[in-house]
């Protein structure tokens, strides 16, 4: 356990320099671009992020998963090779498919003229779909083969990087904040998913040599099914609320919340860290029948996340002001939506573990449930809430839909998992 929490510390030391660049990446695009681009580029982003994730069928848990099993099942070279196979097959799926889906998708845009904001930066950014993918899957292949800091400390820290410079290179030959914003974040992930090639030692002549596909194909994509419902909802419920305030405000008022969604979310930086290195770890508790171990580490991992959590609310509350003031006058507005998220994602980092145990066991029908029934509720809540109250009503929203999803899971752990003797995988 010492171990893992180790670790866990330096992802998330890797994760809170991470947040200070992110930070300071938002502050750029908020003072050069203003509210309303950093609006439309964020709901631009949403949509991307979202059809890369039904694209990738679930692959990138998946993968993590068994990379960690064929490693732990093939000692040596020949496990490396066979978890790159895997890797490469994974690719080889999902790239092609996603490249289709982003022509099909520049044709329909071209073909209807959408003249708003959000679908000129959705025209330009969808063109960098399988290359995300491809950097979003290796970034997991790493994780399954334990180089888990590697992966954080490229994603978290060189990517933000390399968009921060790359805004500042292409602000000084072009005028339009949509080629601008779209293209730096397009070309730091080509050089993200490069960088990620060039840290493992890819025995390409082996796989070429070697039929990459198999009859195995459709067993990958069948176990896979269940987390790419799982990342679905999940983040259905992360973004549900944004795309209720794109349908009723302003491109300027879904920049302030896009804004203290972003400093809220960092207090989640803690629990993704630890999740990490606790999901190979459950992969062999799972395996083992281990179920008091479950139990040890979830006790100590909620008590850590929530000293962590506790110390992040306080300080993104009581400097609220002048946080937000930093990325614009026009961004104070969003101190209440702040406080109603931070204590959200409080609940929802202190108990991060209990996703975690459930994405890994034999319950990840459940936790789809669980996460569908809960973007059903906070559709709901949020309609009415955005209607009358706007942004404020929409961080409500979120805040009940978080309370009540944590607490949903909690049942199925408590239930299934920490209180039944029979196998529990």
């Amino acid at each position: 356990m010492k171990e893992m929490f180790l670790n866990s510390l330096s992802a998330t030391i890797y994760k809170t320099i991470s947040a200070a660049i992110k930070v300071g990446l938002i502050l750029l695009i908020t003072n050069l671009f203003g509210a309303e681009n950093y609006g439309a580029y964020t709901f631009a982003l949403s949509i991307f992020l979202f059809l890369n994730t039904i694209f990738r069928f679930g692959f990138d848990i998946h993968l993590q998963k068994k990379t960690v099993s064929i490693c732990n099942d093939n000692i040596g070279s020949c496990g490396k090779i066979l978890a790159q196979k895997n890797l490469f097959k994974t690719i080889a799926i999902v790239a092609p498919c996603l490249l289709f889906v982003s022509i099909i998708l520049k044709i329909i845009l071209a073909l209807n003229s959408f003249e708003s904001l959000k679908f000129e930066y959705l025209n330009y950014i969808i063109f960098y779909s399988a290359f995300y993918a491809g950097m979003w899957l290796f970034a997991y292949y790493l994780r399954g083969i334990d180089k888990g800091k590697t992966s954080v400390f490229v994603l978290e820290i060189i990517f933000p990087v390399l968009n921060i410079l790359l805004i500042i290179l292409f602000k000084a030959f072009s005028v339009n904040p949509a080629f601008v914003l779209v293209h730096s974040y397009g070309l730091s992930v080509i050089i993200t998913l490069i960088i990620f090639i060039l840290t493992e030692k890819l025995n390409f002549n082996s796989h070429i040599k070697n039929k990459i596909f198999n009859q195995s194909i459709f067993f990958d994509i069948k176990s896979a099914l269940p987390f790419l419902l799982i990342s679905v909802s999940s983040m259905l419920m992360a973004w549900v609320d944004f795309f209720v305030i794109s349908f009723f405000e302003t491109d300027s008022q879904l920049g302030i919340y896009s804004v203290s969604t972003r400093l809220a979310l960092f207090m989640l930086f803690p629990a993704s860290a630890i999740a990490i290195f606790f999901s190979n770890k459950l992969i062999v508790f799972y395996k083992n029948n281990q179920v008091t171990e479950i139990k040890k580490y979830i006790k100590k991992i909620t008590l850590v996340l929530f000293l962590v959590s506790l110390f992040l609310f306080l300080f993104l509350n009581v400097f609220s002001t002048y946080i937000l003031s930093l990325f614009g006058k026009e961004f104070i507005d969003g101190s209440l939506v702040l406080l109603f998220l931070t204590f959200g994602y409080m609940i929802s980092a202190s108990l991060g573990s209990f996703e975690t145990v459930l994405l890994m066991s034999e319950y990840k029908k459940r936790l789809f449930q669980i996460n569908l029934f809960v973007v059903l509720t906070n559709l709901f809540v949020n309609i009415p809430l955005v209607y009358f109250y706007g942004i404020n009503g929409a961080a409500i929203g979120t805040l009940i839909s978080i309370v009540f999803n944590r607490f949903l899971q909690f049942k199925i752990i408590k239930n299934k998992i920490l209180f039944r003797n029979e196998t529990i995988i």
